[in-house]
């Protein structure tokens, strides 16, 4: 009796994988430069900085500021970043905005950069 709801939860788990909701969403710098370009006022990305995994990825405006657009979830975060938040660590670029349901996100020195 107890081993029926276990075998539902199961179904449900195996069908939301058939249907691809385990995957998470990558982000390329097109989509990255659109996604900065729309959530900051009067931002216009120049480059971007793909991670390695493509959840998240920096862009870097004309005006130079910089932007962090991370996979938060099955959504894209968009967050400005300060240039106190933003250090080099043995070649990787290490981005901590201090928000704590926003981890820091580290792009590894092997990240490609994409002009836009």
């Amino acid at each position: 009796m107890i081993f029926t709801p276990l075998i539902g939860i199961a179904l449900l788990v195996a069908a939301a994988w058939a249907f691809g909701f385990r995957a998470a969403p990558r982000l390329d710098a097109g989509e990255a430069l659109r996604l900065a370009g729309e959530a900051v006022a009067g931002f216009a990305g120049t480059r971007v900085d793909l991670a390695a995994d493509g959840r998240a990825a920096l862009v870097h405006g004309a005006d130079g500021r910089t932007v962090l657009v991370r996979g938060h979830g099955n959504r894209w975060v968009v967050r400005p970043v300060p240039p106190a938040a933003l250090r080099h660590d043995a070649g990787a670029v290490v981005v901590d905005l201090g928000e704590p349901l926003f981890p820091t996100t580290i792009f590894a020195p092997a990240a490609p950069r994409i002009a836009a």
